[in-house]
């Protein structure tokens, strides 16, 4: 559940931030908008950060759970 909240407030917050300053939109950073910008260097990089980080605790649970069922 705590990923999926950050997952929400990160990603859930870049329209918000972009209806609440329209300014934003018409600014570039390289010769690309500002909204691409922001989605493909800071939230491509976090979903991959929150996957990760889901899959290794995941992977901690299941060998928990496979060493209880051994004993």
């Amino acid at each position: 559940m705590g990923i999926l909240v950050i997952l929400g407030l990160g990603v859930g917050a870049l329209p918000l931030l972009f209806s609440l300053a329209p300014e934003l939109m018409g600014h570039t950073v390289l010769g690309m908008p500002l909204a691409w910008g922001g989605l493909g260097f800071g939230v491509y990089p976090a979903l991959l950060f929150l996957g990760w980080f889901y899959l290794r605790r995941a992977e901690r649970h299941e060998r928990s759970i496979a060493e209880l069922v051994e004993r």
